[in-house]
């Protein structure tokens, strides 16, 4: 985590303020809350394949799971494997949108 040398105004301003514009977003994007959980995940295609680049889960909600990729995942289904305390969990998915992350990673 990354706070400010002195926690002065100017920073408590500025966390306030992408705070408040995360949810917005949130607000406007969907309809269940996000809550932040970063793992490695591991994504294969319909033929079972699994998608080359390295692939994260930044959030999960009841109706969805936010992951971090290296390219963009078009309107296809996915298998989705992710450890859990108690093992692998597998799911199916389907990428409903994607978009620019930074650093060459697609959210």
């Amino acid at each position: 985590m990354l706070a400010g040398a002195e926690v002065d105004n100017v920073f408590v301003d500025a966390m306030r303020r992408l705070v408040a514009e995360a949810v917005h977003a949130e607000k406007e994007k969907r309809g269940f809350i996000r809550v932040p959980f970063f793992r490695e995940v591991v994504l294969r295609d319909t033929m079972g394949q699994i998608v080359q680049g390295d692939t994260f889960c930044r959030d999960i909600a009841p109706n969805g799971i936010g992951v971090l990729h290296s390219q963009p995942l078009d309107d296809e289904m996915f298998s989705v494997s992710v450890e859990a305390e108690d093992g692998q969990l597998n799911f199916s998915g389907r990428c409903v949108w994607t978009e620019p992350a930074g650093h060459g990673k697609r959210s």
